[in-house]
């Protein structure tokens, strides 16, 4: 299949602004009663009609900026880790109701522009199990999940870590949450490999943490959907219109697309991503 992708295999995500930051103020409070206005930005005031949000100012950078210095903070992935986990604990089976109105509407969009997509232009049998796991995710709503959990998602000041921008956030599978954060990890090591240690360190913590915060009795499964979910998030941040900053040169890109195939192909748990990486 061609590795290009033509602009009109995308639905753009045009969601109605007023939706989006109703879902930002409903997620922001949600989140900040299970986590605390220190990692989540308290929200003080919110006009709907007049689409305005007034909250809390964290100092701090984007952990993208922090990332294209090419400094990285194994401690901020650490928590971020542990914060995921108790959004997922605190969140599971709780929201199935009423947070159906937006449902359908995010993922369509999402899961056209982030899944099937990359279906469409890989080998036929990588792009059945990237359709296999959207619809699991589509069907699948136990968790209010962050929806867009990127480096442009956190904040970071020191060691502290704050997330950020709730707008897409939607029912969904936990382990979509995991393998956005991991893509974007795994990506960062394309673009500054001499920082390696730090890195699978810092990614190994995240998760550790991640199961530490949230004892899932699926973890085995759990585990291996996250590195499905990491290996099409990478896809789509070297061919779909998400690109990445951390990989620019075409050699870099065919060996992303080749450890993503080989994600999807085999069975792996977390930890064997390691050994993968180091032959590949």
């Amino acid at each position: 299949a061609d590795n290009e992708l033509k602009s009109e295999n995308f639905r753009s995500l045009q969601l109605d602004s007023r939706k989006r930051m109703d879902v930002e103020f409903r997620v922001s409070r949600i989140y900040e009663e299970i986590l605390g206005s220190d990692i989540v930005p308290h929200i003080y005031h919110y006009d709907s009609n007049g689409k305005v949000i007034l909250m809390k100012f964290f100092e701090g950078n984007l952990w993208k900026d922090e990332l294209m210095r090419k400094q990285f903070n194994p401690e901020i992935v650490r928590k971020i880790g542990g914060i995921m986990g108790r959004i997922h604990a605190g969140t599971e089976k709780k929201y199935s109701s009423e947070w159906l109105f937006l449902n359908e509407e995010v993922l369509t969009a999402e899961l056209d522009t982030h899944y099937f997509a990359m279906a469409d232009i890989v080998e036929r049998d990588v792009g059945e199990k990237i359709r296999e796991l959207a619809e699991f995710h589509r069907a699948n709503k136990d968790f209010l999940i962050h929806g867009d959990l990127t480096c442009r998602s956190v904040l970071a000041n020191g060691n502290n870590a704050h997330i950020i921008d709730f707008e897409l956030a939607h029912l969904g599978s936990a382990e979509y949450d995991i393998g956005h954060f991991i893509a974007d990890s795994f990506l960062f090591f394309e673009y500054a490999p001499h920082l390696k240690q730090e890195i699978f360190s810092g990614i190994g913590e995240f998760v550790r943490e991640y199961f530490d915060a949230f004892k899932r009795e699926d973890r085995e499964f759990s585990e291996r959907d996250m590195v499905r979910h990491s290996a099409v998030l990478m896809l789509y941040r070297i061919d779909g219109i998400g690109k990445t900053s951390f990989v620019r040169d075409e050699d870099t890109r065919e060996r992303v697309r080749k450890r993503a195939k080989v994600m999807l192909r085999e069975n792996l748990k977390f930890f064997d991503l390691f050994s993968l990486f180091d032959k590949s």
